[in-house]
């Protein structure tokens, strides 16, 4: 099942409740019918005890004995559906959850959300995921373990007090197990990252680790992580077997004290024995359901962080209710008096930077390392936003596209040379299956075609981070060939002829060329200026030392034929 509403209307988490009602209320339904039936064990005890003997009939003994054991087997057939529905429910929720979290952490990242809120998204989800399969039955359940109080109260008042009276050390028990081991159990889990965190960077950087000969070190320093809360460790762990000890030692006080009570009653003549032991059984019903519950009561606090959590995060409405008027894919990049600072910086990278590049228009952003070329080029892509003023295509904002809009419209390549777990197809692709001509042809204009069909499986052959036959500059040129994917209308590349040597960069150029030709506007940054390069450039922005200056290239007279530029500053 999939969740429907119209764009703009209400929230994610209020379509999951909406679409998750009728199975709710069909398990809510199957608890209450399975709790009751448990009340047949008691019945056939009261029925059993007190009428079979005095009547000595075989045949109220077999029939009663029928109908309880039909009785047992149909509980235990709806437990196991309600639970089989919650674990599917479960897992409907992840479905439906996940994949929202996962894409506005990352193609609708802003800024101060880094992958680190992404994790924290997902586990969130998870303990959603988690509390709903299998502690929610549960919780369910105890709503009705009050019936079973009743009954025995009914039974004897002194019994029913007997029973209750057991459930007050219970709830003191359940609690103090929780507050003392919480802090000890914090403290186990962030050893636990950090030991995950030195284990999974030694992973990422398999090269740097045996050539630098690092394993003992990292080996020490995981091992030291891994125990430095070890007493913490201990010590939650001693707690809480002992919190598990004292409730299984108050579940059988309260039996003995069940009979105890129920036999001095019988003494009396104030009760039979069938209703001794079926108040016994009764209050065990009860006392269980309310143990089982309080020991899931982490799950539930946790559940209802993790909850608000998400519908915090979920809060917003889709981006397929975003207006985009017609002829977009034509429109103008434009930036209009943008000005960005980086969180806690005392002066602006860039300050009131407006310009407009039209179809077929190339810029050249120049300067120096940690100028902010990367940054310029990751606020035309939208996954930073402007302090003040807007980067739009046309009339609306980029960051604002429609994602599967803004996905045939928009391309980048960032510095860092990306390749995923995937074919060479999927990674061309943009990791999607992708139509195979259409990712021949990208890799046809970057030049890397007759590579891609020498390996072992052609476009068929998984790659990823840690695949060895590729070279650096092979690496480059795949991504080179992604950023070309599918005729992009703006394409965005961070010093894209690093690791490049002499031919791929005719080969790129070539390619730049060609998509410009087309219609694509292009933003390339380099950190070195290059003649060739601005022979395909409309503009250069040369940043440096929070200034920004912009200049226009045109044609000289004397080298035109030639490809060559003169500078006229733009005022």
């Amino acid at each position: 099942m999939r969740i429907r509403r119209k764009p703009g209307k209400g929230t994610v988490i209020g379509a999951v409740w909406a679409a998750s009602r009728p199975g709710l209320l069909a398990a809510l339904i199957f608890t209450a019918v399975f709790n009751l039936l448990k009340f047949a064990t008691p019945l056939y005890l009261l029925q059993v005890l007190d009428r079979v003997p005095a009547s000595r009939s075989i045949e109220t003994l077999v029939m009663l004995t029928i109908a309880v054991l039909i009785a047992v087997i149909c509980g235990i057939a709806l437990d196991v559906i309600r639970r089989r529905m919650l674990v599917r429910w479960s897992n409907w929720i992840d479905a439906q959850l996940s994949p929202r979290i996962l894409h506005q952490g990352l193609a609708e990242a802003k800024l101060g959300k880094d992958q680190s809120e992404v994790r924290r998204g997902l586990d969130d989800v998870g303990r959603l995921r988690a509390f709903a399969g299998d502690s929610l039955a549960s919780w369910m359940d105890v709503i009705f373990a009050p019936l079973f109080f009743l009954a025995v109260y009914l039974i004897h008042p002194l019994l029913g007090w007997v029973a209750l009276g057991s459930l007050v050390p219970l709830f003191i028990l359940s609690f103090m197990a929780d507050a003392s081991t919480r802090d000890l159990r914090r403290a186990s889990s962030d050893a636990g990252r950090d030991a995950g965190t030195i284990l999974a960077s030694a992973d990422s950087h398999r090269e740097s680790v045996g050539g630098l000969s690092m394993a003992n070190a990292l080996a020490g320093r995981w091992r030291a992580a891994n125990d430095a809360r070890l007493d913490e460790r201990n010590a939650a762990r001693g707690r809480q077997v002992t919190f598990a000890s004292i409730q299984r030692g108050m579940s059988q006080l309260l039996r003995i004290a069940m009979l105890a009570v129920g036999v001095w009653l019988y003494v009396q003549g104030a009760l039979s024995l069938g209703a001794i032991f079926a108040g016994r059984v009764l209050a065990g019903f009860g006392f269980t359901l309310a143990e089982k519950a309080l020991g899931r009561w982490r799950n539930l606090r946790e559940a209802m962080t993790a909850y608000r959590n998400t519908r915090q995060r979920l809060t917003i409405t889709e981006l397929s209710g975003v207006s985009v008027l017609p002829g977009v894919e034509t429109a103008d990049v434009i930036l209009d008096q943008v000005s960005f600072r980086y969180p806690n910086a005392w002066r602006d990278i860039y300050r009131r930077l407006s310009l407009r590049l039209g179809p077929g228009e190339m810029l050249l952003i120049n300067g120096p390392a940690g100028a902010g070329k990367s940054t310029l080029s990751r606020l035309f892509v939208g996954t930073l936003l402007p302090r003040d003023g807007q980067v739009r295509l046309g009339d609306i904002e980029i960051a604002r596209l429609p994602p599967d809009l803004r996905a045939g419209l928009i391309s980048y390549l960032p510095q860092e040379t990306e390749i995923f777990n995937g074919t060479v197809r999927e990674n061309i692709a943009r990791m999607e299956t992708g139509k195979l001509t259409e990712v021949v042809g990208a890799a046809r204009l970057i030049g890397i075609h007759d590579l891609i069909v020498s390996l072992p499986q052609g476009y068929d052959t998984l790659i990823g981070p840690g695949y060895s036959g590729l070279s650096g500059s092979q690496r480059k040129r795949i991504a080179l060939a992604r950023a070309f994917y599918g005729k992009p209308r703006l394409i965005v590349m961070d010093e894209p002829i690093a690791n490049l040597d002499r031919p791929a960069r005719r080969v790129f150029e070539a390619a730049l060329a060609q998509r410009k030709a087309e219609g694509a506007t292009i933003v390339v940054t380099q950190s070195i200026r290059s003649e060739r390069m601005e022979a395909f450039g409309d503009y250069t922005l040369s940043v440096g030392d929070g200034k920004h200056e912009l200049t226009k290239l045109e044609p000289s007279e004397a080298g035109a034929q030639r490809g060559n530029n003169r500078l006229r500053r733009v005022k």
